[in-house]
């Protein structure tokens, strides 16, 4: 089985606070894994540090077979993430964003339309819709009024990565 994320001794300090203490963590291809704990108790910390997004204080990350210190820009590229607070754009309709986030991510313009329909159906929408059409898609965001913007950080998953991190409260 492949292996897609491995920690050793994995650390992280913010002055004299040590928010992630030496972890060894090992996921292969195709396991669901979450962390799971109090506020504080370092989750989003190990999240960003997978991600790229704070570097580690000591000790080894590798995602994708890729350090996350060295080959940063590779792991970017096999990583999707959501974050607890997501970016949109208002005025678009849940379509337009999820394109923007598609042409951000580098998504190939003939990849587009199919991507964005799987990213939708992984989270069940499109099952929810039926037998509507695929270009009525945009109207979603004034479906799903309360969960809009959780439900736009999908756009981040276009990438179709093979470690997926979803920051959620």
């Amino acid at each position: 089985m492949q292996i897609v994320i491995e920690t050793t001794a994995l650390t992280r300090r913010f002055g004299d606070l040590t928010a992630v203490d030496k972890l060894n963590l090992t996921v292969e291809a195709s396991e669901l894994f979450g962390l799971l704990g109090p506020n504080g108790t370092g989750k989003t910390t190990v999240i960003e540090m997978l991600t790229t997004l704070l570097p580690p204080t000591s000790g080894e990350a590798k995602v994708a077979g890729f350090d996350v210190r060295r080959k940063a820009a590779r792991v970017r590229a096999e990583t999707g993430y959501v974050p607890q607070l997501v970016s949109v754009d208002g005025t678009l309709t849940g379509y337009g964003n999820l394109l923007i986030f598609a042409k951000l991510y580098g998504v190939p313009r003939r990849e587009r339309q199919a991507r964005i329909a799987a990213a939708l159906a992984g989270v069940g929408v499109l099952a929810l819709l039926g037998a509507v059409a695929f270009s009525t898609l945009s109207l979603i965001a004034a479906w799903i009024v309360k969960t809009r913007e959780r439900f736009m950080g999908i756009g981040q998953a276009l990438t179709m990565p093979l470690f997926f991190a979803c920051n959620a409260v």
